[in-house]
């Protein structure tokens, strides 16, 4: 299986069992999503994937989703049933008990005009707004639904002014430093800057090598595409709030599309929201599910991500199970993608090492530190296995993101000596089976600048 599963922890698979079985069914990365819970529940999830990690003897890749600057429905003392057609009152304050909405957002009442549409939890309750006042708003239900507490709010084809980062993602960024995470996903990226603006609070933390990925989930994002993925490590397509800003038949293209881009831009693109939706209460996805995860993956997508499926779900397990038997399947239709080998000199070099292996049926044995080059070559979508060794845990775990990619542990004496360390990773790659005796194996690590490189082809006897 070469495209990555990512599946969200959360109530439902916050155990250290649920979730190695979740790993043992092919789950290569987890997300904890920090607009829910709070810092004792998040650590507790962290301690139990550990526990995971040791039992099945696999390390995965951890990301850490930022709220970020979206509006979000306040506290309610309970689930409020919201009638077709009823008038409601929304009000700015954190919480209400008087049957009326509660936004703690000021902004989110100054964008607002009459003839808006406001739509709450990914579409499943739609509000047309009639009139507006100082920090409130009269609207009717055009779609309504039971409303719970810290679902998301927007309001279509508008982007109220609100900061990159919020003092709360501050504190979890902190947070995610000190508990070991991975990634940090960055939430509603309008442009560079803000991706910039993450790194800067990392590298103050002296955690550079955390890797930023950005979740492209707004009209901004989409128009800024191209720079954001340059800046980033990598691209979340976050179909859900997407479908809050354009009209819901556009989603398939602009996935398409976004998909391409990124995977051009040599950074992993992962497609996130709904995929298995009805597994929140059903052990079988439906034929529409299995067919949006197929053709996703048809479309080159380095993962898949899940989200409440798994993390508030009845069948946390089995939904990654699926995962993978559709993954499975689609990727033996899936043809080699259209490559472009122009650009800097490492990626035409890539580019050049997968046509090599390729054009002599070889698997690739890599060296890497920091996991460049097995990302440049992975955006290549090579059809024969690369096995990518590093002495860096954190390397290691993050390669687990990129399409294709099987990550190797190796500690050579000198981890700066690539020669040491790709010899390393050739008899750890022989020691795990990856590797077998008759094989053509093509060796090589990242191209550096300034020294002689060597590619080597060996025959494994």
């Amino acid at each position: 299986m070469r495209t990555k599963i990512v599946a969200t922890l959360g109530p439902a698979s916050s155990e250290a069992g649920v979730i190695a079985r979740m790993i043992e069914e092919g789950a290569e990365a987890f997300r904890i999503n920090f607009s829910h819970g709070d810092p004792e529940t998040w650590k507790g999830y962290v301690e139990a994937l550990r526990e995971a990690e040791q039992f099945t003897g696999r390390e995965v890749a951890l990301i850490g989703d930022l709220s970020g600057p979206g509006i979000r429905i306040g506290e309610l003392p309970r689930p409020v049933e919201l009638e077709d057609h009823a008038e409601v009152d929304m009000v700015l304050a954190e919480q209400a008990g008087d049957g009326s909405i509660p936004v703690p957002e000021p902004a989110f009442f100054v964008s607002l005009e009459p003839g808006d549409t406001v739509v709450i939890d990914d579409g499943k309750i739609v509000l047309r707004i009639l009139s507006v006042g100082p920090g409130r708003a009269k609207a009717k239900v055009f779609a309504g639904g039971l409303l719970m507490p810290r679902k998301s709010v927007t309001v279509k084809g508008k982007e109220p002014p609100l900061p990159s980062l919020t003092e709360k993602d501050l504190r979890d960024v902190e947070l995610a430093v000190k508990l070991g995470f991975d990634y940090l996903a960055l939430s509603f990226v309008r442009g560079p800057d803000a991706v910039e603006q993450l790194r800067g609070i990392l590298r103050m933390l002296g955690a550079d090598d955390v890797g930023v990925l950005a979740k492209i989930e707004t009209r901004s994002g989409v128009e800024n595409v191209d720079e954001i993925a340059g800046a980033a490590d990598g691209v979340i397509i976050a179909r859900g709030d997407m479908g809050m800003h354009y009209n819901l038949e556009d989603i398939p293209s602009l996935q398409k599309r976004l998909v391409e881009k990124v995977r051009l831009l040599r950074k992993p693109v992962i497609v996130a929201t709904q995929f298995l939706e009805t597994m929140r209460e059903n052990p079988v996805p439906t034929r529409s599910e299995v067919m949006d995860v197929y053709n996703a993956v048809l479309s080159g997508v380095d993962g898949l991500m899940v989200t409440a499926e798994t993390a508030i779900g009845k069948y946390p397990v089995e939904c990654v199970r699926w995962l993978r038997r559709i993954i499975e399947r689609a990727e033996k239709e899936r043809q080699p993608p259209l490559r472009r080998a122009g650009g800097p000199l490492s990626e035409r070099f890539a580019h050049g090492v997968v046509i090599l292996a390729e054009s002599l049926g070889a698997k690739m044995v890599v060296y890497t530190k920091g996991g460049n080059t097995p990302r440049r070559i992975a955006s290549h979508r090579p059809t024969v296995p690369v096995y990518a060794g590093s002495a860096s845990p954190r390397t290691r775990r993050k390669m687990r993101l990129y399409w294709g990619i099987e990550p190797v542990a190796v500690m050579p004496r000198n981890p700066d000596d690539y020669d040491e360390g790709l010899g390393e990773t050739l008899k750890q790659a022989i020691e795990h089976g990856y590797v077998k005796q008759g094989d053509i194996v093509v060796l090589t690590y990242g191209l550096r600048e300034g020294t002689s490189h060597t590619i080597r082809i060996q025959r494994i006897t």
